[in-house]
C-alpha cells in the first residue's frame, strides 16, 4: 500500500502538475510585462474543479519509449476519487520474454472520505486529501521566457531546472530548460490542458507529460449509491 500511495503523490505532484505547498511571496514584483497576463491565467487554473484528470506520459531512451496513461475520476462530492494507471516500465529479469523487455503495470486505487483501497473495500488506510486539489503555482518571475497567445488562453514558456519545484511542486531532473504549455478554453474560465517537455539530465530521455481536464460527470460505478 505504501508503494501505491508514492505513486499517487507522484501522480499528483508530477503529471498532474499539483503543487505541493501554497507559499506566497508577496514581495515579489513580475520583472516582465506579462506578469498580468501570467496571473490572469493562474487565476483561471486555480479556480478550475475538474472531475476527471486525464495523463498520458512518454519517456524515450536509448531506442525504447516507456508509456504511462493515469486518470483520477472525482465524484461531485469530492468524498470519493478513483485513479487508475497503466504505465510500463523496465522488465526484470524474471519479467523478460521474446517480446520485448519492457512491463506493464496497471490498476486502480479507491478514495473514500480519507482513505485508499487497492481493491473497492476490503482493505482502506488513512490518506490526505490535498491531492485531490488543483493547485498550480504560476509565477511569473519564475519562468525563464514566456509568451501568451493573442486572445489569452495559451500560455507557452520555459522553467529553467532550478525553478522547476516552485512551478510544478517537484524537483525535475532536466538538462536544459523545461518547455511549459498550459491551454485554457477560449472564454479563459476552465483548464484545458498542461503540457510538460524536457530531456531528463544523466540519460537524455526525451520526456513528455501532457495532462487533459474534463468537467463532466464520472461514470465509474464506484460514485453511485
Amino acid at each position: 500500500m505504501k508503494k501505491i500511495l508514492a505513486l499517487l503523490l507522484a501522480i499528483c505532484c508530477v503529471f498532474a502538475v499539483a503543487s505541493c505547498g501554497k507559499e506566497e511571496n508577496k514581495d515579489e514584483t513580475p520583472k516582465t510585462d506579462y506578469g498580468t497576463m501570467v496571473s490572469a491565467i493562474a487565476e483561471v487554473i486555480n479556480k478550475s474543479n475538474p472531475s476527471i484528470i486525464q495523463t498520458s506520459t512518454s519517456y524515450a531512451v536509448d531506442g525504447t519509449t516507456y508509456s504511462g496513461l493515469f486518470k483520477t475520476q472525482v465524484d461531485k462530492s469530492k468524498n470519493k476519487a478513483v485513479f487508475d494507471f497503466t504505465y510500463t516500465r523496465p522488465a526484470r529479469v524474471e519479467e523478460m520474454n521474446p517480446t520485448g523487455a519492457t512491463k506493464t503495470v496497471s490498476g486502480a486505487v479507491y478514495y473514500s472520505d480519507g482513505q485508499v483501497s487497492a481493491n473497492e473495500g476490503d482493505t482502506w488506510v488513512g490518506a490526505e486529501t490535498y491531492y485531490l486539489e488543483l493547485d498550480v503555482k504560476l509565477d511569473a518571475n519564475k519562468l525563464k521566457t514566456c509568451t501568451v497567445s493573442e486572445d489569452g488562453a495559451m500560455l507557452t514558456a520555459t522553467v529553467s531546472p532550478e525553478n522547476a519545484e516552485r512551478i510544478f511542486g517537484t524537483k525535475i531532473s532536466s538538462k536544459g530548460d523545461i518547455s511549459l504549455v498550459i491551454e485554457t478554453n477560449k472564454n479563459k474560465t476552465y483548464l484545458y490542458k498542461i503540457s510538460i517537455t524536457y530531456t531528463a539530465s544523466g540519460t537524455n530521455a526525451q520526456v513528455s507529460v501532457i495532462t487533459d481536464y474534463d468537467y463532466g460527470t464520472p461514470a465509474h460505478k464506484f460514485f453511485k449509491d
